[in-house]
């Protein structure tokens, strides 16, 4: 996924990650869903967060931004935003999450109230 080097942020990930491709190719557990049942693989590669396992980054989120948080919170949050242009599709949707499924993307799309309020004026004023 491309992202613009201008935002903020970016340019110390853009430098982690060259880091990491100095480092020795460490061992760690990845996480994922298969079936509807986490699967634990181990996978050996050179991480830019070696040290950082998926609980690790809840707590990170959570002692962040607050305890409201989880780790997808702004992925979903900035879906939901692109979801509301007039504009948007699924391929730039999917485009700018990486999520390849249909499936997938749609858990990741919340509601937004403002949307749901201009919903429900639209049916109120075609059954009025």
């Amino acid at each position: 996924m491309q992202l613009p080097l201008n935002w903020y942020g970016i340019d110390k990930i853009v430098l982690s990650a060259r880091i990491a491709l100095t480092y020795r190719p460490k061992e760690k557990a990845v996480y994922a869903y298969k079936d509807r049942k986490r699967v634990r693989t181990i996978r050996k590669d050179r991480w830019v967060f070696p040290r950082i396992q998926s609980t690790k980054a809840w707590e990170i989120v959570q002692n962040v931004l607050g305890e409201e948080y989880y780790p997808h919170f702004l992925r979903l949050n900035r879906l939901t935003e692109i979801a509301q242009d007039p504009t948007a599709n699924l391929a730039r949707l999917k485009s700018f999450s990486g999520i390849r499924s249909t499936t997938a993307l749609d858990s990741y799309l919340g509601t937004a109230k403002k949307e749901q309020q201009k919903a429900i004026e639209y049916m109120s004023r075609k059954y009025e």
